[in-house]
């Protein structure tokens, strides 16, 4: 039973095979993708960086550069040209505005309209200018009110992005904030991490510094510090002493603003960085009380510089069904797709169809072949045993006798059929006699002459009546007892002859 069911699931899997989604993080400097096969979890990986100058401030300068650069890192990680990749998306922090607001309770319908109009009071520019979602994080302890994290970004920044991706062959799922990747990481992944307990992200990349409260597993503050914000003009060059006091300004800030919304103290601070990772540990060591702490995932390490495209490719795990994050990538996405899948599903079962059909009209062929060899060499013996004059002898004595055979049974079969049935006429005499007529002779002189019957009886009457029986008999007729067939044997007997003819 099991094994059927192993079976069955197989063959449900070829029927509808789930989808590679991998996950692809953009920086200025270059691209990494992280990806996940959906039965084996087999891991697939690859970065490239592009040209200088291609991406600045999260703005594509040269998009023939980054397409070429994504078209070679698709090739790079295994993926056949002219295949498109399902890809969830990894932006930079630095365009992305977060804002979280409550609700009251209220009616599904009501509950997303009201929705729909927060977001527009509260989107940092014209609402028509962003590309926006939401996604309700729970319940406010306080009063019970649903709490909503909202993210905004630009059109500017992302429908560039996604038209640049799906000219590289990359089919764009949904885009989120680099902060979000890295946070489903250390929700997932992380030894230490718990759901219930607030924490710090400060996450250091070649586009800037990225601070990030995590509440309930999620991002529910951030602010992003570029590193034109800290770079000392005159040199050129980023100085340890200005980047030590923006992290210990910024940590400051946080810890007030978190206290005073929640009351409670943060569970501790992370670093994710590309480089100077332990300096960036002793100084928010030495600058707060909280535990710092470099992540550390239970499947084993893994370099910074691909968590973002990690985050990314564990969402892409999730059934599209399921995926409720919030997407800042522009509308039509999902239809797109899900137009994709249609496509794919009509694809493998016309391909399907093809190989059965080529399957038959083999099959079909390969019979035909074999029974016009087979007629064939039944042509050639029959030809051969011909040939032989003792064979055609044999074969002509054999044809005459079967000739002979079938005329004996016609003539057997018109004798049958010219036999007429005797024994009910006879059984009619004997029934319809009585007690009274003893039958001593039934004679039947041939199909066209009467039937003679001889008997005997006390009485000339018990002879009438044995004929007027027999007259009323079906099939029997022209009953005739004359006077001068009545005989006298003794003074008790009379002799008599009945004639009938079978009709």
């Amino acid at each position: 039973m099991h094994k059927s069911l192993r079976h069955i699931r197989k063959l449900l899997r070829v029927l509808r095979p789930r989808i590679e989604v991998g996950g692809l993080d953009i920086t200025n400097g270059g691209a990494v993708f992280v990806s996940f096969h959906p039965e084996t979890y087999a891991l697939k990986k690859g970065s490239i960086a592009f040209p200088p100058g291609t991406v600045e401030g999260g703005i594509i300068k040269d998009k023939k550069a980054f397409i070429a650069s994504l078209q070679k890192l698709a090739q790079t990680v295994g993926f056949k040209k002219g295949k498109q990749i399902p890809v969830v998306v990894s932006i930079s922090d630095e365009h992305v505005y977060t804002q979280t607001f409550t609700l009251p309770r209220m009616k599904r319908k009501e509950f997303k309209e009201a929705v729909g109009l927060n977001m527009q009071s509260v989107s940092p520019i014209d609402f028509k200018d962003v590309h926006a979602d939401w996604e309700d994080i729970g319940e406010k302890e306080e009063t019970g009110e649903r709490e909503i994290l909202a993210s905004f970004i630009e059109k500017k920044y992302v429908d560039p992005l996604s038209e640049a991706l799906e000219t590289a062959g990359f089919l764009v799922l949904a885009i989120e904030q680099r902060a979000s990747s890295i946070t489903r990481v250390l929700s997932q992944q992380e030894k230490a991490f718990h759901q219930q307990t607030p924490y710090f992200l400060v996450s250091v990349h070649i586009d800037g510094i990225s601070f990030s409260i995590l509440r309930n597993g999620r991002v529910y503050f951030n602010r992003f510090t570029p590193w034109k914000d800290v770079i000392d003009n005159e040199k050129r060059t980023v100085s340890f002493d200005a980047f030590k006091g923006l992290i210990q300004r910024e940590i400051n800030q946080l810890s007030n603003f978190f206290f005073s919304r929640f009351h409670k103290e943060l569970g501790g601070i992370y670093v994710v960085s590309h480089t100077f990772q332990k300096e960036i540990v002793e100084t928010l060591s030495q600058a707060t009380s909280f535990p710092v702490r470099r992540p550390v995932l239970k499947g084993g390490t893994f370099p910074d510089v691909w968590l973002s495209s990690l985050g990314c490719a564990l969402r892409g795990l999730l059934p599209r069904s399921k995926d409720t994050k919030i997407s800042i990538a522009s509308e039509g996405t999902e239809e797109q797709f899900f137009h994709s899948q249609v496509i794919s599903f009509i694809t493998l079962w016309r391909t399907i169809l093809i190989t059965i059909s080529f399957i038959l009209l083999a099959s079909f062929f390969i019979g035909h072949l074999f029974l016009v060899s087979f007629k064939d060499t039944i042509q050639a013996d029959v030809s051969g045993a011909f040939s032989n004059s003792q064979v055609i002898s044999e074969y002509l004595g054999l044809k005459e006798e079967a000739q002979n055979f079938n005329t004996a049974i016609d003539e057997a079969r018109v004798v049958k059929q010219q036999q007429q049935a005797w024994h009910p006429m006879i059984q009619a005499v004997f029934d319809n006699a009585g007690s009274q007529v003893l039958v001593e002779r039934v004679h039947f002189q041939s199909p066209s002459q009467p039937v003679i019957v001889t008997a005997r009886t006390t009485e000339e009457q018990y002879a009438l009546e044995f004929k007027n029986k027999l007259a009323a008999v079906e099939g029997i007729g022209n009953v005739s007892l004359p006077l001068s067939a009545f005989n006298r044997n003794d003074a008790v007997t009379i002799n008599f002859q009945m004639t009938f003819e079978v009709q």
